[in-house]
């Protein structure tokens, strides 16, 4: 399976594409991010956290992720991201 974000001006779609084009289905913003962090978080789980961090890696790649796909600027990711 392949998770999409399809974005316009002011939201963002999120789709997951299976094997077949033809069946698309979507998905809600959260369902999104959690099979996201989920990928991320299974390919890193062997690296630490620092002593001093408050996030794990993981949950730092992924939040990277989303602001790369969302493809907007610091204070617009940060308000989509605490709006849904």
């Amino acid at each position: 399976m392949f998770l999409g974000l399809q974005s316009s001006d002011d939201s963002a779609t999120l789709v997951s594409v299976p094997s077949f084009p033809c069946e698309e289905s979507r998905m809600t913003t959260v369902d999104f991010i959690t099979a996201l962090f989920s990928e991320v978080d299974d390919q890193l789980r062997a690296i630490p956290k620092h002593p001093e961090a408050r996030l794990w890696p993981s949950e730092v790649v992924t939040l990277g992720l989303l602001h790369a796909l969302k493809g907007v600027g610091n204070r617009a990711f940060y308000r989509w991201l605490t709006r849904d």
